[in-house]
C-alpha cells in the first residue's frame, strides 16, 4: 500500500490517523485470520482482544488500550494509509519480537538560543525552530494538538526545543481483566536510557531547567511540554498535547547562546545534584532563588530580594546573632582561596546583603550602574557557592568558619 502520507504534509497526517479505515469484510477477515496466528501471545483467547501500551503512552479512551483482533486489523490499515504497508508491519513486527515503542519528549525552553544542533549521547538534543518561511516547515515541529495555521504557533517560531528520546515496555501483552475493567498495563518508561538523574523525577521538567540554567549562568524556563510519537502516531489517533507552563513573555526574547559544553555541564551538574538527594534541601532553594534572581520581568528590589534568601539559605544555616557579618564571613571562608579574596567576597556580601535588607524593608532599590554591577558580582558569586557546594561530597563544617580567613580577621568585624 503506497503512503497517504507520501508529501509530507504532517496536517493531512494528522487528518489519515483520525479517519476511519474501510477495507472490503473479506480482505479484513484474511487479515484478521493472519493477525491471529502472529499475535498468539498477545490475545486473551475468550475475549480475542490484544492488550497494547499506546493508550497509556498517548491517550484515549480505556477501551481502545485492549480492542479485538478485528478492531486492531482496521488500525493496522489505518497505520498502513500513512506509513506505507512495508514500515507499518515493520514496526508491528518489531513489537511482536518484543522491542520497545520509540518516542521523544520535546520541551520548548525559554532564555536559551543555539545557532547549530547540539546532543547529548545519552539521548537528549537541542535544535532551534525554523524562524519563519511556510507553515509547512514549522508544522513537523509543532505538537500535534496545534496546526500552523493556529495562533499559538506564534509561540513556537524561532524558539528551541530540547528532545528527549524515550523507549516504553511491553508493547504489546496478554489481557488478564474482565473487559471493562481498567486496562491492565505495566508500561515501563525510559527517558535518555536512564542516564540521566533528573528525568525520573516528577518535577523533571524544573531540574532540567534548572540545570541549564546553572550551566549556562542565565535564567531559563520551559513553556510547553509534549510528545513527539513519531510513526507511533499512526496507530494511535491521540498522540499527547502541549502544556504550558509559563506566560511570562519577557524572557522569550532574552536569551543566552547555548553551547555544546553548556549542554554536557548541565548533565554533569544533574548527576551531582542526584548525589547529594539525601542533603538538606538548601542547596536547591538556593538553585531556584538564584534563578529567579535572574528573572528578565522582576523588578531590581526583587532580585536582591530573591539573591538575599539563596545566599541565606546558602551560608546561614540554623544561625543566630548577626545575619549580615555571619553571611559575609561564611560566604568568603566558602569562596575565597586567600586572604584577599575572602576580604573581596566578605565586602560583596555584605553590599548585598544590606541592599537585600533594603528591598525587604523598602520595596525598592535605587537603579544605578553600580547596584546593578553588586547584583551581577553577587549573583556571579552566589553561582560559584552552589556550583562547590554540588560539587563537596560533604555539607562543610559551618562551625570552622570563626576561625581565621587566613588573615587578620579582627579586621573583618566592621
Amino acid at each position: 500500500m503506497r503512503s497517504l502520507n507520501a508529501s509530507g504534509d504532517p496536517t493531512g497526517q494528522r487528518l489519515v490517523r483520525s479517519a476511519r479505515a474501510v477495507i472490503p469484510e473479506a480482505l479484513l477477515a484474511v487479515l484478521v485470520e493472519r493477525l491471529d496466528r502472529e499475535l498468539q501471545a498477545y490475545i486473551e483467547p475468550e475475549t480475542q482482544r490484544v492488550g497494547t501500551g499506546l493508550v497509556a503512552l498517548m491517550g484515549g479512551a480505556q477501551d481502545l488500550a485492549e480492542p479485538t483482533v478485528t478492531e486492531f486489523a482496521r488500525t493496522l490499515v489505518r497505520a498502513s494509509a500513512v506509513l506505507g504497508s512495508a514500515r507499518a508491519v515493520g514496526i508491528l513486527r518489531g513489537w511482536i519480537a518484543g522491542e520497545p515503542y520509540r518516542y521523544r519528549i520535546k520541551v520548548l525552553l525559554a532564555g536559551v538560543r543555539c545557532e547549530k544542533p547540539l546532543a547529548l549521547e545519552e539521548g537528549v538534543q537541542i535544535t532551534q525552530l525554523p524562524e519563519g518561511g511556510y507553515a509547512a516547515d514549522l508544522a513537523p515541529h509543532l505538537p500535534h494538538s496545534l496546526t500552523p495555521h493556529e495562533t499559538d504557533v506564534f509561540r513556537f517560531i524561532g524558539r528551541t526545543v530540547l528532545s528527549i528520546d524515550g523507549t516504553a515496555a511491553p508493547a504489546l501483552y496478554r489481557p488478564t481483566r474482565v473487559h471493562g475493567d481498567k486496562p491492565d498495563w505495566n508500561l515501563r518508561e525510559v527517558w535518555a536510557g536512564g542516564r540521566i538523574p533528573c528525568l525520573t523525577a516528577n518535577n523533571w521538567r524544573e531540574r532540567l531547567t534548572e540545570a541549564l540554567s546553572l550551566a549556562s549562568d542565565h535564567c531559563v524556563r520551559w513553556t510547553h511540554d509534549w510528545l513527539d510519537a513519531g510513526d507511533l502516531a499512526a496507530f494511535n489517533i491521540f498522540d499527547g498535547s502541549s502544556h504550558v507552563a509559563s506566560t511570562d513573555e519577557s524572557s522569550w526574547d532574552d536569551t543566552v547562546l547555548l553551547q555544546q559544553e553548556h549542554l554536557e555541564a548541565a548533565r554533569d551538574l544533574d548527576v551531582q545534584r542526584h548525589a547529594r538527594a539525601q542533603s538538606p534541601k538548601a542547596v536547591d532553594m538556593a538553585i531556584k532563588r538564584w534563578i529567579s534572581s535572574k528573572r528578565p520581568s522582576a523588578t531590581l528590589a526583587d532580585r536582591y530580594i530573591d539573591l538575599r534568601i539563596a545566599l541565606e539559605v546558602l551560608y546561614l544555616p540554623k544561625s543566630r546573632g548577626e545575619l549580615r557579618f555571619r553571611l559575609a564571613l561564611m560566604g568568603a571562608w566558602h569562596l575565597g582561596a586567600d586572604f584577599e579574596e575572602r576580604r573581596r567576597y566578605y565586602d560583596l556580601l555584605k553590599r548585598a546583603y544590606d541592599l537585600g535588607s533594603k528591598a525587604v524593608h523598602t520595596g525598592d532599590v535605587r537603579d544605578t550602574p553600580a547596584i546593578r554591577e553588586t547584583l551581577a558580582a553577587a549573583q556571579h558569586a552566589c553561582r560559584k557557592g552552589i556550583l562547590k557546594r554540588l560539587a563537596e561530597t560533604e555539607e562543610p563544617s559551618w562551625e570552622a568558619v570563626d576561625v581565621a580567613l587566613g588573615g587578620p580577621t579582627h579586621e573583618l568585624s566592621s
